[in-house]
């Protein structure tokens, strides 16, 4: 057993949860249980937004486990920026995700990131400068970057700054607000010569 304790949020939707032909393989099979056997190493929480109709396998495999109270399933919450803020660590394995808007919170939120590197999250997401990326479905992976971020103090306070610079300066309201204004007025401009 470790002498530290990790709190890790993993967010999650229908999408990550086996809705394409043949994910639900993996849960019938127990093949997400490795991941939660990771947990074991320690005195390691983790904290989910897991919800649907796999929701009862998952609580399944943390019994089986021996995890009751080192994870905790919220389902879906009305307030998941006050959850977000409790932990210390932010995690999207997402299998294929439109935008990850969520990484945005999460860097806001000053929160060191672990996700995929799928689909749209390497734009948000630079591997060691703004967070951590693993391959989809690689719990091995995923699990040493979660303890990687823990243990490198340099590397975790790094991506939290950099994440925190990049949000601030992609996602400021007054830019965006700015950039919609001159959009409109083109627009308008452009019809005017109509």
């Amino acid at each position: 057993m470790t002498d530290f304790s990790i709190r890790v949020i993993a967010a999650g939707g229908p999408h990550q949860q086996g809705t394409r032909e043949g994910d639900d393989d993996d849960a019938k099979h127990g093949h997400r249980g490795n991941g939660l056997a990771q947990y074991r190493r320690g005195d390691d929480h983790a904290h989910g937004g897991v919800d649907g109709e796999q929701r009862a396998d998952i609580e399944r495999l943390i019994r089986n486990e021996g995890l009751e109270g080192r994870i905790m399933i919220t389902g879906w919450v009305d307030n998941p920026i006050a959850y977000a803020c409790l932990f210390n660590q932010a995690l999207l394995l997402s299998r294929w995700e439109g935008f990850g808007l969520v990484l945005a919170e999460y860097m806001k939120l000053e929160k060191p990131i672990v996700a995929t590197n799928v689909d749209a999250i390497p734009d948000l997401i630079t591997d060691y400068e703004n967070g951590l990326l693993v391959e989809a479905d690689n719990v091995d992976q995923a699990v040493e970057a979660v303890y990687k971020l823990y243990n490198d103090n340099f590397l975790r306070e790094k991506v939290i700054k950099n994440g925190s610079m990049r949000v601030n300066a992609f996602f400021n309201v007054s830019r965006v607000a700015n950039e919609h204004e001159r959009l409109i007025v083109k627009l308008c401009e452009q019809g005017d010569k109509k």
